[in-house]
Order: structure tokens, then sequence, then C-alpha cells
């Protein structure tokens, strides 16, 4: 299932961010660097370094086309912007179970991947650890890879031949608010480690079939629309956690973490949350692989929790402390061109700083191919 972005068109411009590197397109290491350095500067300099955590992400999917939003009399004129899968396919960066219906056989997925692999997971002690594996394999999961290292993800908008798609590339920086609500009643930490409950609980619902998961979702939805009270959260969260459809999730999560409690909070479900992943294994931890996560598929397309801006088309680029007060996750994007001569000029200036096809799959089988190209 597909979304779309939708981004003003407006003359509110913030002149103090003008990355202008090779008309916006990422070419080469030295404008990667660039890009990394205007926007840790832009937060420096408007006192947001300390709420935001940096990820970055790579992709073989910026295909795009430009339209307009109806708009009433007197409104500016909106663009339509994103990754195109399909002709009428618009979506935002979105995790790979939630492509191409396949949403329907997550648990089949998960489970296959269990039952004709289990040496890949014989030290696995929990469900998320489950699904960071199995993405990094290939298989669909509900959780979108990030990195810390800008040359990794680099690597995989410009050189990933395993992509589906391989058009020109997007190399996203990746904005994650630390804190949410900041000090009100429903404060929430969007920054996880692995040993995360509202992690593990999210990852528990890869296990279960599409008709349980609906009925969790639905039953989230309905404690929201009931709205919040201070003196009544602890409450609702309490009553929440004995609905069927919860308790058959904690039922669920409680088969690796057997002293979960039952504390759900149904808004975590509604919330993007970034998570830091042990590295389970040598793909992890050469991709310094982190992730985001969600309950509910509707937080992807939701442009008040997850935003893009295409600097393609927008220069310079937008006025980011509007997007950034706003508590969103703001994924912001460079165009990384897929000519033969560019893919050249990075494959050689990757691999001079130890980023290579093997050192991203750090298995055997791919050492053959990197030393043909020695």
């Amino acid at each position: 299932m597909g979304s779309t972005v939708y981004l003003s068109k407006t003359s509110n411009i913030d002149i103090n961010i003008n990355v202008n590197v090779n008309s916006q397109k990422i070419k080469s290491v030295g404008d990667l660097l660039i890009v990394v350095e205007e926007i840790e500067k832009y937060l420096k300099k408007k006192n947001l370094l300390d709420k935001y955590e940096v990820y970055y992400r790579g992709q073989k999917e910026y295909k795009y086309k430009r339209k307009y939003k109806e708009v009433k009399e007197g409104e500016m004129p909106e663009y339509i912007l994103g990754n195109l899968n399909e002709e009428k396919d618009w979506y935002k960066p979105l995790p790979s179970v939630f492509r191409d219906k396949r949403k329907d056989k997550e648990n089949m997925y998960y489970y296959e991947a269990i039952r004709r692999f289990p040496d890949r997971f014989m030290d696995i002690t929990n469900h998320i650890s489950y699904l960071s594996i199995m993405q990094h394999h290939q298989i669909p999961t509900r959780i979108l890879d990030l990195t810390r290292n800008p040359l990794v993800a680099l690597w995989f908008a410009a050189l990933d031949e395993d992509a589906k798609y391989q058009g020109e590339g997007a190399f996203f920086i990746v904005l994650v608010p630390k804190v949410k609500n900041e000090g009100k009643y429903n404060e929430v930490k969007l920054i996880k480690n692995d040993t995360s409950d509202t992690v593990e609980f999210l990852a528990s619902m890869a296990a279960m079939d599409e008709n349980h998961r609906k009925a969790i979702i639905k039953e989230a939805r309905r404690y929201m629309n009931d709205k919040d009270k201070t003196f009544l959260r602890e409450k609702k969260i309490e009553e929440f956690n004995k609905t069927e459809a919860i308790e058959y999730l904690l039922h669920e999560t409680r088969k690796y973490v057997h002293t979960f409690e039952p504390v759900i909070d149904p808004a975590h479900f509604f919330e993007l949350f970034a998570v830091d992943s042990n590295f389970l294994n040598a793909r992890i931890r050469n991709q310094q692989g982190s992730f985001l996560i969600a309950g509910s598929e509707d937080v992807w397309k939701d442009t008040e929790k997850f935003d893009v801006i295409d600097c393609k088309k927008i220069k310079p680029i937008y006025k980011l402390k509007l997007y950034l007060i706003s508590d969103k996750v703001l994924a912001i994007a460079f165009p990384v061109p897929n000519l033969e001569a560019d893919v050249q000029v990075l494959k050689k200036e990757l691999r001079m700083l130890g980023i290579t096809r093997a050192s991203i799959y750090p298995e055997l089988q791919q050492l053959g191919g990197e030393l043909e190209d020695i």
C-alpha cells in the first residue's frame, strides 16, 4: 500500500541552510560530507542538536512525479512527492512487509524464516531480535533499516545491486526527536534499544495473524479516541490491557519476556520509534544497523508523525524548524545519480574508505566479487 507526501509550495525559506551540492545530487563522498555537515550546523544553530538523534538511510528508489493537489481559492498549491513503486502507488520510505500487498502474510514470513533457518536464530531471546536478523537477510518485516554511518547509507543508495528497482538512489538524513511531549503527562521517549518493552510488544505483532493485528489496532484506536485526561490515564491503560485483543498480544510477548507487565500504552501503537539494535551478527555490526518501528501501518502515512523533505525540488531546503518543532520524525532526501560514471566514482571512493560489498555483507561468498574489482 502506498502513501502520499505533501509538501507545501511556499516562499517561507530559511536562507541559513542552502545545500547546493552538484545541483542537490550526491555524486561523491565529498558531496555527502558537505550535506551531513550542513544539516548538523543547522541543528546546532537552532539549538536542536541535543533534541534529535541523527540517522541515515540509503535506497535505490528515487522515482517521482510532480502533480498538483486540488486546492481551494486563495490556498497555495501543494506538491505530491514520493517514491514511485508502481504507476499509481506513492509511498515514503516504507518497511518491506507493507509494500506490494505483503502485510497479510507478515506472520507467515516470520514463522517460515524461523522454520527453514533455525540455525540463524539459535540464541535469539526476543521477537525484536528475530526481526532484526530477518531484516538483514532481505525477509519482509515491519522495521525500516537505518544506520549511524552515512557511508553505509550512501553505499545502499548508489551501489546496492540487489535492490528491486535500479533507478536513481536516495540518501536520507533521518532526524528523530529524542522525546515527544516533553514535560507533559503523556511524554514518550522515541529513541529505544532492543531490550525496550515498548519495542518488544510492537515486534510481537509480527508473529500474529492479520485479524489479531487489526483487532489490536482497533482497540488501541478506540481508547485513543477517548481524550486523555491526566488523572484517568493510569486507569485507562489498566482497562486497555484487560481487553481480549491486548491479552492475546501480552501472551505472545511473554513467550520470550516472561515477566512482561500488563502496562501497554495504546498511544504507543501510533508512534514511530527509532531503535539502536544490538549487533547480533557481522552484517548488523558492519552496517551499524538501527531501525524504525511502529505498531500501526497508518503511522508511516501520517505526515504529522513522519514526513519527507525532497531536496531535489526544493532549493534551498525548506525551513526545517517548521517541521522539527512538531515532534515528528523527518527524513531529508537527497538524490544519488545512477549514471555509470558517477557510480564508478562513488564505488572507488567508498572502497578507499573500507565500504565495499564484502564489508556490507561480510560472508565468505561475497569476497570473490570484491577480489575481482581489485
